[in-house]
Parts: structure tokens; sequence; C-alpha cells
């Protein structure tokens, strides 16, 4: 009776069948933001052993483990051992483009947000995902990150380094 509640409550919110897109305009592309040529070059480039490792150190040992079982702590504790293969594993990932669906895969964690909970909606979904591939996506928010003020206008305040949302406000 639970499982079906929550498969009925996900269906419902995540289950719907896409309906066909737009094509985007030429005109709109053609006025709109774009990276300069070094900026292009530079998302890329080759990801290096150091983004990787940086972007491991960045994810706190104490988070969930991934469907895998092993934490962030795991890898850093066992890095001499194993740190090559971890970043061979995300760099291969970056050549093709392409992930191994061990790696893709999440555990769904339902946390009540309150006492007795009695339907979907009272429970937090938290996906736990496997750490090579957090560390995959902190290495394209890195490299995103050095481009995002290029393609993003100045009047968007909010979600960029060195700009606040209540600049907007104080502006109005």
């Amino acid at each position: 009776m639970i499982r079906l509640a929550f498969v009925q409550y996900y269906s419902e919110m995540l289950g719907k069948e896409s309906t066909a897109t737009e094509a985007v305009e030429e005109v709109i592309i053609a006025v709109g933001l774009i990276l300069t040529d070094s900026e292009g070059i530079q998302l890329r480039e080759h990801v290096t052993d150091e983004e990787i490792k940086n972007a491991l150190w960045s994810i706190p040992g104490n988070k969930s483990p991934g469907p895998d079982g092993f934490t962030s702590q795991f890898f850093k504790d066992a890095w001499t051992v194993c740190g090559k293969d971890f970043t061979k594993a995300v760099r291969d990932f970056f050549i093709p483009g392409k992930i191994l669906n061990q790696l893709n895969t999440t555990n769904l964690t339902l946390i009540p947000k309150k006492l007795n909970p009695s339907s979907g909606i009272e429970f937090r979904p938290i996906a736990c995902c496997n750490v090579t591939y957090k560390v995959i996506a902190k290495v394209i928010c890195g490299k995103l990150k050095t481009a995002l003020s290029s393609l993003v206008d100045q009047r968007q305040a909010a979600f960029l380094e060195g700009r606040d949302i209540l600049h907007g406000c104080i502006m109005c």
C-alpha cells in the first residue's frame, strides 16, 4: 500500500511525458550573449588530475554514500591506492561524454517532513549519488563557472559570484 502511494505520487509529479518543444529562433541566438573564442577553448580543455582531486576534496566526507556504498571520505583515505583509477574513471567521462550505468545510479531516500506522514508530499526526497558522479558534476560546474559571467546578462543578479539578488532591489 505504501509503495503504491509513492509510485503514484512520483508518477504524477515526474512521470508525465514531455511535449514537443519549439525550436529556438535564430534571431534570439544572434542577439544573445556568446562565449569568446578563448572561453570556448577553456571549456573544452582536458580535465586535469588536479581539478578532479580538488573536486573530490571539496565534497564533505560525512555525506551519505551512493548506491555503491562509498563516501567521499573513503576515496580520500584510500587515495594512494585508488587515486589513479578514480581519476581515470572521471577523465574517461569527458573523452567520449558517456558514463557507465553503474556510476549514473542514484538512491532516492525519502525523509519524513513531519511525524507520522500520510502522503508522498510529506516526505523530502534526497538523492544519494555515487561520488564519481558528484565529482564529474563538480568539475563541469567549475569549468562553467568561468564562463557564466559572459553568458548571463548583468541585469541577472542572483546566483553568480560577485552579484547579489539585493542589487536589483537597490537599483529599483
